[in-house]
């Protein structure tokens, strides 16, 4: 719990992340739930934070991945692209 504090520190420090001092609607509050995952035997990174965008916002409410703007899929270029670059 240490490292991810000091990670999450070190997020508010480079602006990655920011606190908020006022919000613009006190009843509409939504907090992305998170985690660390620790991975001992990995050669470079040991620890990650994994944030669950799909988690809903109550029982009916919708989550951070409904609200998104769901762009243009690039999956029907792939083929092209890594024939391109051989």
């Amino acid at each position: 719990m240490q490292e991810f504090d000091s990670v999450i520190k070190e997020q508010l420090a480079s602006g990655v992340i920011e606190r908020v001092v006022e919000l613009e609607r006190p009843d509409r509050v939504y907090d992305i739930p998170h985690l660390a995952v620790v991975r001992k035997e990995a050669p470079t990174m040991k620890f990650r934070e994994e944030y669950d965008a799909s988690a809903k916002s109550g029982m009916e409410g919708a989550s951070l991945n409904n609200c998104s703007h769901k762009g243009l899929s690039l999956t029907p270029f792939l083929f092209h692209l890594l024939i391109r670059n051989e």
